[in-house]
Order: structure tokens, then C-alpha cells, then sequence
């Protein structure tokens, strides 16, 4: 009997570790100081253990949270900043320290200067402030959250602006804004300035309240003023005054270069005319992650546009794509060329990538001509639904038993398609095995008296 029920003990003991296998199941048990701590079953790999211990759960940005309760992941030092000398963001009018729930307003400070504004769900969805970047200069701010927020405002300076350009799509620094701010997603905004009752453009909505602009529904986040340049005399000293299209600070050609002696078409400052006919190819590349936050078995996929900016007919380019971790290990690596005349916009995916859980950085750079580059990056991370953190023992050993690779691989298999009906299966079987083995105890046990009574009667 002992034997019988020592037996349903066994099989409900390691039935147990591959039900909740990818799943996380707690009951308390003693630690170090005689008080109670979780314990837990999970899966290690190809093996299940069993582990008992005072372990607690990952808090990546020591905020105290352990890391699936906490909804806003990092602080202030984890976002990424250019020309910002003392940057406070709050969540609700709260520092970023605890957890957040519900429609919240976050706000981006350089000390008392409000420098971008959104609202977040954050029963929604994490926020990742170490996928955040912020660069602002007098003339300039750019942002990028990694696909995180879609509608945004932010401010800048209005620094005696003569024209204002706004990018809507996601880019790494205020070079990607074209001079002319006429490529793809760029929007004249100039007729902003001076205008404090808004203007609207492209469902966009702009403010210039006395000495800061305001932009309101930013998509995306890249705003750039350009400032009136006094310009010299001719060399005859006539002393008109006159500007010329080497000296205007305007990108006349529409090559992505800027006056003498930086175009190449431009012989001296007096030079009117910046085009070169013999102006090699200039390219441009600017890389959209729609989703900044993937599930590990999700293909990532990119949006590129490729731009001849020189206009110099069809070019052969080298496209390499690179991923790292956040330790700059390169973790995959490919190449492919194509041929590029005038705009070349093109979705990549990328599939099977088997990426655990954590942040990366996808770099792609382009190659041309005479070895000319040009180069974008994209942060994003991965995550793993029902990812367990195991707890490993410490005062007790505890004890791991490998079932084996192709078991356990099976069975999570088998839960991933239908886990809550495989669990309820299971529990099922478990019960009438146990039935089953109570039920032949009771017939053993009749069996036995009815012997006993045959040799009672014989006697």
C-alpha cells in the first residue's frame, strides 16, 4: 500500500515541473532567517528544476520593482543626451522612482526648461527610458523613443529664426533634416514663426509663444530653425550687401552641402552657383523601426529609404546590416547591394533571429563610391511572454532532475499550443490514475479476504 501511494507521489512530483513548464508557480517555504520566501518550479533550458531559496526577481534599474511589476524601466542616467545640462523627467508631477498605472503625463525637463511632452498608457505598456535619446542644440532638438510614443509635442528656442522645418519620421541627429526641408516626410513650418494663435500643417499644430516654439501631434521628433547669415560685400566693394548661393546657407543644389568651401561646386564665397556637374554621388539612408519592443520568436522588420541626394543617375550601393547587445557584441551580421536612382524606399525583415530576452542596437550602413558611408541605428528589445526568472537555492540545496531534451521539449511544445486545455489534460489523467490505483487497492484488498475466508472455511 505505502509502495502504491509512494508511487502516485512520484509521478505527481515530476508531472508537475513540465505543466508549469515556461509558466511560473509559487508557494512559500522557509529561508535563511526562518522566515518565508517564494519558491517556485521552472524551466532551466532543456532541463526542469526544482529550486528553493531566498532569491528575489530581477530589478534591472534598481528602483526596488522587480522587473514584471515595474512598468517604467530606468530613470534619467539611462536616457541617451546631447546639449542637455541637467535632465528631470516626471511621470504624473512624480519622479520616475516606482510604478505607474493608467494614462500618465510625461514630462522632459533641462532643469526648469520643458523640453517634450507626451501621455503614456502605462497599464498598456512598458516605457523604456533606456531606448530614449534627446539631442537639443540652439538651433535644433531631435528625439527618438524607439517607436514607443506617436504623439508627442516638443519645444525649442525660437533663436531669431528665418525658416523652421519639422521631420516627421524617426532619425538619429539634426543632419538627416535637409536645408531646403524638401524630402521625404519634411514639412515647411515656417509660417509658424511669429504666430502665437497656431498654425496647422499635416495635422500638426505649431505655436510661437514669445520666444518658444511649441509643435503639438509629432509623430515622430525633428525640429530645426535656420538663422539669417550676414553676408560680405562683393569683391568689387560696391557694397550691395547681396547674397550669393555659395554664401546663403542654404543647400541651392539640393546635394545635402552647405556653401564654400563645403559644396564642391562653390569656387569662393561670391560663387552664385553651388551646382557641380562633376558631383559625386552623395547618398543619405534613414531606418524606420515601427515596433520597438519584439516577442523573441517576432520578426524584426525595417523601413528604409535610401537617398541619392546628388541626383547623379542609378549608383550600386553596399548595404550592411549589423545587430549588437548592449555590450557591442556583434550578434548577426549580413550584406546585400542595391542599385539606388534618385529614392529607393524598401521594407527588410528579418526573421528566426533567436534572440533572448534584452535591449539591442541594429546598425545598417551603406557603402559608395570612392568607400563614402553613410550610416543609421535602431535600439530595440526583446521579450520572452511568460518568461520565468529561476529561483536557485541558497541555505537549501534543493536538487535538479534532467528529464531530457527531447521530453521536455515536447511538452512545452505541447502547452504552447494549447496550454490551459493540455493543463486541465493533464490534471485529468493524473486524477484517474490515482482512481484507477485506489481502485485496484480495493480490489487487492477483497481479493485477500476472500482467500482468507476460503482457508477459515477450510479449516
Amino acid at each position: 500500500m505505502i509502495m502504491k501511494f509512494l508511487f502516485v507521489f512520484v509521478i505527481i512530483f515530476f508531472m508537475i515541473p513540465l505543466i508549469c513548464a515556461d509558466t511560473e508557480l509559487t508557494f512559500p517555504c522557509f529561508g535563511d532567517d526562518e522566515t518565508f520566501v517564494p519558491c517556485g518550479f521552472g524551466d532551466d533550458e532543456f532541463g526542469i528544476f526544482f529550486g528553493i531559496g531566498s532569491n528575489v526577481p530581477v530589478d534591472s534599474d534598481g528602483d526596488g520593482i522587480p522587473d514584471d511589476q515595474d512598468t517604467l524601466e530606468g530613470s534619467e542616467s539611462d536616457v541617451i543626451t546631447s546639449g542637455i545640462a541637467n535632465l528631470i523627467i516626471t511621470i504624473g508631477g512624480n519622479s520616475t522612482q516606482g510604478t505607474f498605472s493608467g494614462v500618465q503625463e510625461v514630462m522632459f525637463y533641462d532643469g526648469m526648461i520643458v523640453l517634450m511632452e507626451f501621455n503614456h498608457n502605462f497599464s498598456g505598456s512598458k516605457l523604456y527610458l533606456n531606448l530614449v535619446s534627446l539631442a537639443v542644440t540652439s538651433t535644433s532638438i531631435v528625439v527618438n523613443l524607439s517607436g514607443q510614443v506617436n504623439d508627442k509635442i516638443l519645444y525649442l528656442d525660437d533663436n531669431s529664426f528665418i525658416d523652421l522645418c519639422v521631420e516627421d519620421a524617426e532619425i538619429n541627429s539634426v543632419s538627416d533634416i535637409s536645408s531646403g526641408c524638401n524630402e521625404i516626410n519634411e514639412i515647411d513650418f515656417t509660417s509658424c514663426l511669429g504666430n502665437s494663435t497656431g498654425i496647422v500643417i499635416n495635422n500638426m499644430t505649431c505655436y510661437n509663444l514669445e520666444s518658444r516654439l511649441k509643435i503639438e501631434s509629432l509623430n515622430y521628433s525633428g525640429i530645426r530653425g535656420g538663422q539669417e547669415v550676414l553676408t560680405p560685400e562683393s569683391p568689387s566693394g560696391s557694397g550691395g550687401g547681396r547674397s550669393y548661393q555659395c554664401n546663403d546657407n542654404r543647400d541651392n543644389d539640393f546635394d545635402g552641402l552647405i556653401d564654400y568651401p563645403n559644396d564642391l561646386g562653390c569656387e569662393s564665397i561670391y560663387d552664385d552657383n553651388e551646382i557641380d556637374e562633376l558631383e559625386p554621388a552623395l547618398f543619405d539612408i534613414k531606418v524606420d523601426l515601427k515596433k520597438g519592443e519584439l516577442d523573441e520568436k517576432e520578426a524584426l522588420i525595417l523601413y528604409l529609404d535610401l537617398i541619392n541626394k546628388a541626383r547623379s543617375g542609378k549608383i550600386d550601393i553596399e548595404i550592411h546590416y549589423t545587430i549588437f547587445d548592449l555590450e557591442s557584441n556583434i550578434l548577426f551580421d549580413t550584406s546585400e547591394t542595391k542599385a539606388v536612382d534618385g529614392v529607393l524606399s524598401y521594407k527588410k525583415t528579418f526573421a528566426e533571429l533567436e534572440l533572448g530576452s534584452g535591449g539591442y542596437r541594429i546598425f545598417v550602413e551603406i557603402i559608395y563610391g570612392d568607400n563614402q558611408r553613410a550610416s543609421a541605428d535602431q535600439r530595440f528589445i526583446v521579450t520572452k511572454k511568460g518568461e520565468v526568472i529561476p529561483l536557485r537555492g541558497s541555505s537549501i540545496t534543493g536538487f535538479v532532475t534532467n528529464i531530457g531534451e527531447n521530453i521536455g521539449e515536447s511538452f512545452r511544445k505541447i502547452l504552447e499550443e494549447n496550454r490551459r486545455l493540455t493543463l486541465a489534460g493533464l490534471i485529468l489523467a493524473l486524477f484517474i490514475i490515482i482512481v484507477f490505483i485506489i481502485k485496484l487497492d480495493q480490489l487487492s484488498r477483497a481479493k485477500d479476504r476472500k482467500m482468507m475466508n476460503k482457508r477459515i472455511k477450510r479449516n
